[in-house]
């Protein structure tokens, strides 16, 4: 009884110490892919404010239009190209209001490929992928030549 006890316990820790991963957004409902730098074969998934490292399967490369891993022929994927979506707090953030699971996002005044996040409090700067520009309309990075931007 004492083991059991002495594992509830620490799994309670743990579940109370869990925060969103920063590179996810959070809260999500729908799982958000992002290629892996360097590498056309892997994408991160992220679902719930977690980040899981996936692999396609042989013979295939993560499409990030698409949101899937399709034939490597039809894939446009660069392996030296490191551009991606990163997310990174920045030192010059706008104002954040939102609080509990509100999630916040606007766009970069002057950049159409960066955009805000605000969650709980906390501002983080995001880059969308090479070739697309934010779209304040569907809450995601687009196509650059779908995306009406001020500022190009």
């Amino acid at each position: 009884m004492k083991t059991i006890t002495a594992v509830l316990f620490l799994v309670a820790a743990a579940l109370a110490q869990w925060t969103p991963d920063p590179l996810c957004p959070y809260p999500s409902y729908e799982p958000t892919r992002f290629p892996v730098p360097g590498d056309c074969t892997k994408y991160y998934e992220c679902l719930g404010g977690t980040k899981t490292l996936l692999s396609c399967p042989d013979g295939f490369e993560f499409d990030y239009e698409r949101q899937d891993c399709e034939a490597a022929g039809a894939v446009n994927c660069d392996p030296n190209d490191i551009t991606t979506v990163t997310w990174a707090p920045s030192t010059d953030r706008p104002p954040c209001s939102a609080t509990g699971d509100e999630v916040i996002y606007f766009p970069y005044e002057g950049d159409c490929t960066k955009f805000w996040e605000c969650y709980q409090r906390n501002t983080y700067l995001h880059q969308c992928p090479a070739g697309y520009y934010w779209s304040q309309a569907l809450g995601r990075c687009d196509v650059a030549a779908n995306v009406d931007c001020e500022w190009d």
